[in-house]
This record gives C-alpha cells, structure tokens and sequence, in this order.
C-alpha cells in the first residue's frame, strides 16, 4: 500500500516474492507504523515525511540553516 501511493520506494522483490527493503525504507516504515499507532492519517504521515525528506536534503546539501 505505502509504496502505490509514494511513501516509500518500490521495493526489489525476491524470487518467492517478497518484498527487501533498504535501511532507508525500513526507518521510514518504522515511522510510518508509529505514526498510525498514534492515529495519524496516512495523508498527514506523507506531509510529515515530506518535511522530514526536505529537511534532511537541506542537511545533506549544507543549508541545514539551525542556530
């Protein structure tokens, strides 16, 4: 579900058909997962990665801004 709708990469599947996620897609499942335990709508845990995503390519890039 989460990958047909853009929250994370489609994964590489395996011979018997399984998905193998990256380290990168497991944290971010792991986020996903926390956040609708929490009661967070999918459409508000895809602005929250949006941001998060955002914010760590300003890091990545040294616009990290910050104090």
């Amino acid at each position: 579900m989460f990958e047909s709708i853009g929250l994370i990469a489609p994964a590489h599947r395996r011979q018997a058909g399984y998905r193998c996620f990256d380290g990168n897609a497991i944290k971010t499942l792991r986020f996903i997962q926390r956040a609708r335990r929490l009661g967070i709508l999918v459409r508000d845990v895809a602005k929250l990665l949006d941001l998060w995503r955002d914010c760590s390519q300003r890091r990545s890039q040294g616009n990290g801004g910050g104090a």
